[in-house]
């Protein structure tokens, strides 16, 4: 009996230092549980900070170090799904953020295969790829301000109008305003200018298209050249008629004067000739005729002439009469030869003979005397003068004389 309680006492002295122990390390273990739940609890909190950080939100303020120690482990099943909520928000958006700049990636036209979702996403290629997509916008932004520096260079330079840059990176409807107007002037002017080149290409028998100005403008030149020429041609023409009028009228006025010299002298002769006329008897009372004198109306009655040419293109035509041209007067057994004196400014007659009837035609008047034709000028409103018109000098009937007033005797 003795020695089982021996053995009975050195067994239960054996189990006190087992569970002494044990009883030390469950304690040690117990001291490190509760320091890295401290810790646990700070990482948690640190955590929750960060997310914090720049967020907007304020987990942190619930997930403390003090909320979350060991003695009130019955909040952690509340507590802890917060910083899981808090950190699924922060994917959430990040997400968001990723999707964003690779749409804004793509709007800029980026061309990089590399830079897709996964890449903005991933932690160690995001900063990376955030600045291609940077890098992308700034190029793009300034290309804009080139091109509408460029622009409002442009507009400036060739069309003078002065477009606000500023408007134009704000989008500001109004920016293109003094573009527009100057476009609708520059519409307008081309209209009349298509409307003007269409008239022209019509007036010189020239087909226009308004599609194709550049060969409108070759065949209006060559129609203008040719008209040109057509035009040079007729101005020579024209020079040398003008030589021609100017020798012309010098022949005529040296020979007016000698005509004039000569109807002093024909006047002479014409009394010599009365004289004789009277001392041979041709103008005695038996014959009851007096001789015509020089350009007298009975002189220029008894002339009858002919159109001998007709020119249409200059409008004149000639006559067979000129200032040697002579008519004939019958006194008893003898025919006197009188000068009917045709001269410039002369009045004649164009009439045309049509059966029993003489047809008037046309009004002249002489421009040019010969010797034995003269040149007469056509009327714009004149009736076609053919050649072989009779012709015959106007003769303005002499006014009647008034009675004498008889005197009353008192």
């Amino acid at each position: 009996m003795k020695a089982i309680n021996i053995i009975l006492s050195i067994l239960i002295f054996l189990l006190s230092a087992v569970a002494a122990t044990f009883s030390y390390f469950l304690f040690e273990k117990r001291s490190q549980f509760v320091t890295g739940w401290g810790k646990m609890a700070a990482g948690i909190e640190n955590t929750a900070r960060a997310l914090d950080k720049d967020s907007g939100t304020k987990v942190a303020s619930q997930l403390t170090r003090s909320a979350l120690a060991h003695e009130n482990y019955a909040n952690l099943s509340s507590l802890l799904p917060k910083l899981s909520a808090q950190a699924e928000s922060v994917i959430v958006e990040r997400n968001y953020l990723a999707d964003a700049l690779l749409r804004i990636n793509g709007i800029v036209g980026n061309t990089n295969r590399s830079l897709n979702e996964a890449a903005l996403r991933s932690i160690d290629t995001y900063n990376k790829n955030t600045v291609t997509v940077v890098s992308g916008v700034r190029t793009v932004i300034a290309n804009r301000n080139k091109s509408y520096a460029a622009l409002v260079t442009l507009a400036r330079r060739d069309f003078g109008v002065n477009i606000d840059r500023n408007k134009l990176i704000n989008g500001d409807n109004d920016a293109f305003k003094p573009m527009e107007t100057k476009l609708r002037a520059m519409q307008t002017r081309m209209r009349a200018y298509d409307s003007f080149i269409a008239r022209m290409g019509s007036g010189f028998g020239v087909k226009v298209d308004a599609a194709q100005p550049e060969a409108n403008i070759k065949s209006l030149d060559a129609a203008v050249n040719a008209y040109r020429k057509r035009f040079q041609d007729k101005d020579r023409e024209c020079r040398m008629l003008t030589n021609t009028k100017r020798r012309l009228e010098g022949d005529i006025k040296r020979l007016n004067g000698t005509i004039a010299s000569q109807k002093n002298m024909i006047s002479d002769r014409n009394k010599q000739i009365t004289s004789f006329q009277r001392a041979f008897g041709l103008s005695d009372s038996r014959s009851g005729a007096t001789p015509w004198l020089a350009g007298s109306a009975e002189a220029r009655a008894a002339l009858v002439s002919k159109v001998v040419s007709v020119n249409s293109k200059f409008g004149y035509i000639a006559i067979d009469a000129g200032k040697y041209s002579v008519v004939q007067q019958q006194i008893g057994n003898r025919a006197l030869e009188v000068n009917p004196n045709i001269e410039p400014g002369l009045a004649m007659l164009v009439t045309r003979r049509n059966g029993a009837q003489d047809e008037f035609v046309a009004r002249v008047q002489v421009s040019q005397v010969g010797e034995v034709s003269s040149i007469a000028n056509i009327p714009p409103d004149s009736k076609p003068i053919q050649v072989g018109d009779i012709v015959t000098i106007v003769v303005e009937k002499p006014a009647a004389a008034a009675p004498a007033k008889k005197s009353s005797g008192r």
